[in-house]
């Protein structure tokens, strides 16, 4: 079936939920394509995203479906295919589907390390907890059918511009705002003015592709004086003075980019259609009230960003997620072939062992860092990052990683002139060609990413060695990625364990 991808994904209405619920209790779903990002490609005069559900007779038996979420290449190659890659599936369970329905949306930019992030995020306070449904609503709307004279609006401080102030960071001075003067609102628009009283925290209800980020800010004016009013490119929050630690916390996290991470991996809005929250999203933001004076002492958005990781308690693995999904993910996703995810691994900068290969060490030290947590931190995993210091470079990278070596563990650099690297993926295919887990028929050659399972010689000694294959760009070689794929390979090994036990 070829269906709206809101309606069957992404919507939250009653009906729609109850359509989800039926779907995946009483059929057997196989597959899940998910097209929303492709749809300016495939349906160039359409505006809402599809996806394509494939189902066979009979109920659900258990298995999970496939969910495929393809990501444009952004080449000439995007006019006349489709290429999946390995990330771009995942496996839901059919009570998953029922029972948790950001995983849709989650699933298209991240993995399951984000969806276990993003529940443990959802059982916090949201900001719709700390504020009554008549303390928030959008900015006043001018036009329609009927209008209205409001003269208790004349004269106050009004934002009708399409952004805050120049200049504003997370406090909005009402005293340099000008005054409205226009008493003609939207019939019916003026019956709840309660938000536009302070305390009062205004939020632009759009991405702002500038900074990359949403923003908000908290109104600074005396409680007794009126509060500001706003166009209906923003929502406005009202709580009692009494609440005000709530609203410092709320504006910090709404500027933060784990804002960003979160909208874009829990609103099918964000994440495949327009990056702007709806204010029911907003309300579901997770907030920690915070002092006013550790707003105060925010100077710029790194600040910001250091502030939230600390008040939500982030771990380093946790933090790697939302850096990357907003460094890498989205700047691919809003930008063409010379966004940063697309640029060769070399032209990445860094700190250690070489500033040309600084991403790879990221990788390789993220890799060890996984499996050594899963199967014990006295395991000696190393890497062994093949390169090439000189031009012509190939189009692919080779990381080998080696489990249980001998002596110190280790991540090396072994310089390779592309011949021999060439021999030794040859070497690799035809071992991945035998391999009862390939993907296709083809080899490392055919495919883009390949993951060869081997044994070398390390002194005396014979270790076991997953060797990663993957092409030249960051987005392949990311510390989320590294994890990601960490995680594949320690449950693969666990598998084999299991297997062998049994036999």
């Amino acid at each position: 079936m070829l269906q709206p991808a809101g309606a069957v994904l992404f919507n939250r209405d009653f009906t729609a939920e109850k359509f989800r619920q039926r779907l995946f209790r009483e059929y057997k779903v196989d597959k899940v394509v998910n097209l929303s990002i492709l749809r300016f490609g495939l349906f160039r005069n359409a505006i809402s995203p599809a996806c394509v559900v494939s189902m066979s007779p009979g109920p659900p038996d258990g298995a999970p479906l496939v969910y495929v979420c393809p990501k444009p290449s952004r080449t000439k190659e995007d006019d006349f295919r489709i290429i999946i890659e390995p990330t771009d599936e995942n496996l839901i369970f059919a009570y998953e589907a029922i029972r948790e329905p950001e995983i849709w949306s989650t699933l298209i930019w991240g993995g399951r390390r984000d969806f276990g992030l993003i529940k443990r995020m959802k059982e916090m306070a949201t900001l719709g907890e700390i504020v009554g449904k008549k303390d928030i609503r959008k900015g006043i709307v001018r036009g329609g059918r009927e209008i209205e004279e409001k003269h208790e609006l004349v004269g106050r401080k009004i934002i009708e511009e399409t952004d805050f102030p120049k200049g504003t960071l997370l406090r909005l001075k009402a005293a340099n705002l000008p005054a409205n003067e226009n008493p003609l609102i939207k019939k019916g628009e003026g019956k709840n003015l309660r938000p536009f009283s302070p305390t009062q925290l205004i939020l632009k209800k759009s991405w702002k592709a500038k900074t990359q980020r949403f923003h908000g800010v908290v109104v600074d004016q005396s409680i007794d004086e009126p509060g500001v009013i706003c166009s209906q490119s923003y929502v406005s929050v009202h709580v009692p003075e009494s609440k005000r630690e709530w609203l410092e916390g709320a504006c910090l996290m709404f500027n933060s980019i784990l804002s960003v991470y979160y909208l874009y991996l829990t609103s099918g809005r964000c994440a495949a259609y327009i990056p702007e929250a709806l204010k029911k999203e907003i309300l579901g933001l997770p907030v920690v009230g915070i002092d006013r004076g550790i707003v105060d002492a925010v100077k710029d958005f790194e600040d910001v960003d250091d502030q939230i990781r600390r008040t939500f308690c982030l771990s380093d693995a946790e933090w790697v997620l939302v850096e990357d999904l907003f460094n890498y993910t989205l700047q691919d996703f809003k930008g063409g072939m010379n966004s940063p995810g697309r640029q060769p691994t070399r032209s990445a900068s860094g700190r250690s062992a070489g500033e040309h290969e600084a991403l790879l060490v990221d990788y390789c030290e993220y890799f060890r860092r996984v499996l050594r947590a899963g199967f014990g931190e006295d395991k000696k995993v190393s890497a062994t990052i093949f390169t090439k210091r000189s031009e012509p470079f190939l189009p692919v990278r080779l990381v080998g990683i080696h489990l249980e070596t001998p002596g110190k563990a280790f991540i090396k650099l072994e310089s390779i002139d592309s011949p021999e690297l060439i021999k030794r993926l040859k070497e690799l295919d035809k071992k991945f060609l035998k391999s009862p887990s390939r993907r296709t028929n083809g080899g490392i050659f055919y495919q883009r990413i390949a993951r060869i399972y081997d044994t070398i010689s390390i002194g005396s000694r014979k270790v076991p060695t997953v060797f990663i294959v993957k092409p030249d760009q960051v987005r392949y070689w990311t510390r989320s990625m590294a994890m990601r794929d960490a995680d594949e390979i320690a449950g693969d090994i666990m598998l084999w364990r299991e297997e062998s036990e049994t036999k």
